[in-house]
Protein backbone atom coordinates (compact mmCIF):
# COMPACT_ATOMS: atom_id res chain seq x y z
CA UNK A 1 0.00 0.00 0.00
CA UNK A 2 2.76 2.31 0.56
CA UNK A 3 4.41 1.84 -2.84
CA UNK A 4 0.78 2.91 -4.51
CA UNK A 5 0.87 6.25 -2.59
CA UNK A 6 4.00 7.77 -4.26
CA UNK A 7 2.76 6.65 -7.96
CA UNK A 8 2.16 9.50 -10.04
CA UNK A 9 -0.94 10.01 -11.93
CA UNK A 10 -5.07 10.73 -12.58
CA UNK A 11 -7.75 9.10 -10.52
CA UNK A 12 -10.53 7.17 -11.96
CA UNK A 13 -12.77 10.30 -10.75
CA UNK A 14 -10.15 12.69 -12.40
CA UNK A 15 -10.39 11.23 -15.39
CA UNK A 16 -14.09 10.99 -15.79
CA UNK A 17 -14.70 14.20 -14.74
CA UNK A 18 -12.17 15.65 -17.41
CA UNK A 19 -13.93 13.90 -19.94
CA UNK A 20 -17.42 14.78 -19.09
CA UNK A 21 -16.64 18.47 -19.21
CA UNK A 22 -14.82 18.31 -22.63
CA UNK A 23 -18.35 16.68 -23.69
CA UNK A 24 -19.99 19.35 -22.41
CA UNK A 25 -17.93 22.00 -23.66
CA UNK A 26 -18.00 20.17 -27.51
CA UNK A 27 -22.01 19.49 -27.51
CA UNK A 28 -22.08 23.37 -26.80
CA UNK A 29 -19.89 24.24 -30.00
CA UNK A 30 -21.49 22.51 -32.14
CA UNK A 31 -25.02 23.81 -31.26
CA UNK A 32 -23.02 27.27 -31.66
CA UNK A 33 -21.88 26.04 -35.13
CA UNK A 34 -25.13 24.77 -36.59
CA UNK A 35 -26.77 27.97 -35.63
CA UNK A 36 -23.95 30.16 -37.00
CA UNK A 37 -24.66 27.99 -40.38
CA UNK A 38 -28.25 28.83 -40.43
CA UNK A 39 -27.47 32.56 -40.00
CA UNK A 40 -24.98 32.59 -42.60
CA UNK A 41 -27.46 31.28 -44.94
CA UNK A 42 -29.90 33.73 -44.19
CA UNK A 43 -27.69 36.94 -44.52
CA UNK A 44 -26.43 35.60 -47.90
CA UNK A 45 -29.94 35.33 -49.24
CA UNK A 46 -31.08 38.66 -47.85
CA UNK A 47 -28.04 40.04 -49.49
CA UNK A 48 -29.13 38.33 -52.81
CA UNK A 49 -32.83 39.86 -52.41
CA UNK A 50 -30.85 43.27 -52.24
CA UNK A 51 -29.06 42.63 -55.42
CA UNK A 52 -32.02 41.52 -56.97
CA UNK A 53 -33.99 44.47 -55.87
CA UNK A 54 -31.64 46.69 -57.37
CA UNK A 55 -31.22 45.03 -60.67
CA UNK A 56 -35.27 45.23 -60.89
CA UNK A 57 -34.84 48.92 -60.14
CA UNK A 58 -32.32 49.57 -62.64
CA UNK A 59 -34.35 47.46 -65.43
CA UNK A 60 -37.58 48.99 -64.44
CA UNK A 61 -35.60 52.37 -64.29
CA UNK A 62 -34.55 51.89 -67.81
CA UNK A 63 -38.23 51.43 -69.62
CA UNK A 64 -38.41 47.55 -68.42
CA UNK A 65 -41.59 46.35 -67.37
CA UNK A 66 -41.87 42.83 -65.20
CA UNK A 67 -45.70 43.77 -63.92
CA UNK A 68 -47.06 40.84 -65.82
CA UNK A 69 -44.03 38.51 -64.75
CA UNK A 70 -45.52 35.76 -62.67
CA UNK A 71 -42.76 33.47 -62.43
CA UNK A 72 -39.22 34.15 -60.54
CA UNK A 73 -37.60 32.58 -63.73
CA UNK A 74 -38.83 35.10 -65.59
CA UNK A 75 -37.85 37.55 -64.04
CA UNK A 76 -34.40 36.08 -63.60
CA UNK A 77 -34.22 35.62 -67.32
CA UNK A 78 -35.46 39.00 -67.87
CA UNK A 79 -32.52 41.13 -65.49
CA UNK A 80 -30.04 38.82 -67.22
CA UNK A 81 -30.64 40.05 -71.26
CA UNK A 82 -28.43 42.50 -72.57
CA UNK A 83 -28.98 45.99 -72.48
CA UNK A 84 -28.81 47.36 -76.49
CA UNK A 85 -26.18 49.53 -77.67
CA UNK A 86 -28.00 52.61 -77.24
CA UNK A 87 -29.20 51.29 -73.47
CA UNK A 88 -25.29 50.96 -72.98
CA UNK A 89 -24.42 54.21 -73.94
CA UNK A 90 -26.54 56.17 -71.86
CA UNK A 91 -26.02 54.03 -69.09
CA UNK A 92 -23.48 55.56 -66.85
CA UNK A 93 -21.49 52.99 -64.60
CA UNK A 94 -23.75 49.83 -65.90
CA UNK A 95 -22.33 47.85 -69.09
CA UNK A 96 -23.83 44.67 -70.45
CA UNK A 97 -26.54 42.83 -68.25
CA UNK A 98 -28.40 43.73 -65.34
CA UNK A 99 -27.59 40.67 -63.47
CA UNK A 100 -24.55 38.11 -63.95
CA UNK A 101 -25.81 35.50 -66.24
CA UNK A 102 -24.87 32.35 -63.79
CA UNK A 103 -27.19 33.60 -61.89
CA UNK A 104 -29.72 30.26 -61.09
CA UNK A 105 -32.59 30.17 -58.45
CA UNK A 106 -32.69 26.70 -56.37
CA UNK A 107 -36.07 26.53 -56.23
CA UNK A 108 -37.86 24.44 -52.92
CA UNK A 109 -38.95 21.35 -53.35
CA UNK A 110 -43.05 21.09 -51.91
CA UNK A 111 -41.55 19.04 -48.58
CA UNK A 112 -39.37 22.56 -48.18
CA UNK A 113 -41.78 24.99 -48.99
CA UNK A 114 -44.79 23.86 -45.79
CA UNK A 115 -41.21 24.27 -43.48
CA UNK A 116 -40.63 27.71 -42.05
CA UNK A 117 -37.45 28.12 -43.60
CA UNK A 118 -36.50 31.95 -45.27
CA UNK A 119 -37.38 32.23 -49.19
CA UNK A 120 -37.65 34.74 -51.78
CA UNK A 121 -40.64 34.80 -53.06
CA UNK A 122 -41.51 37.25 -56.16
CA UNK A 123 -44.26 39.43 -55.63
CA UNK A 124 -45.70 40.56 -59.24
CA UNK A 125 -46.83 44.03 -57.64
CA UNK A 126 -43.76 44.76 -56.32
CA UNK A 127 -39.86 43.57 -55.50
CA UNK A 128 -38.66 40.14 -54.63
CA UNK A 129 -39.13 39.95 -50.99
CA UNK A 130 -37.87 37.68 -48.01
CA UNK A 131 -40.58 35.70 -46.70
CA UNK A 132 -39.83 33.24 -43.77
CA UNK A 133 -43.08 33.38 -42.01
CA UNK A 134 -45.66 32.03 -44.75
CA UNK A 135 -45.40 28.32 -45.27
CA UNK A 136 -46.94 26.76 -48.01
CA UNK A 137 -45.77 29.41 -50.94
CA UNK A 138 -42.49 27.85 -52.47
CA UNK A 139 -39.83 30.29 -53.77
CA UNK A 140 -36.00 30.35 -53.96
CA UNK A 141 -34.61 29.03 -51.24
CA UNK A 142 -31.17 30.48 -52.32
CA UNK A 143 -29.00 31.63 -55.18
CA UNK A 144 -25.48 30.33 -56.83
CA UNK A 145 -23.88 31.10 -60.12
CA UNK A 146 -24.56 27.67 -61.31
CA UNK A 147 -20.62 27.01 -63.06
CA UNK A 148 -19.39 26.73 -59.55
CA UNK A 149 -22.10 24.89 -58.36
CA UNK A 150 -25.18 24.51 -55.52
CA UNK A 151 -23.48 26.31 -52.16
Amino acid sequence: MKGRRNMKGFTLMELLAAIAIVGVLSTAAVIMLGRTHVQTLQGKLESDVASLNRAVAVYVGFGGDLTAVEEPAEVLRRLKTRQSAVEAKSATGLTGQFLDSRWEADLMSEEEASSDRPRVVWDPAGDPTVRGDESGIPGSQRFFPWRTGRQ
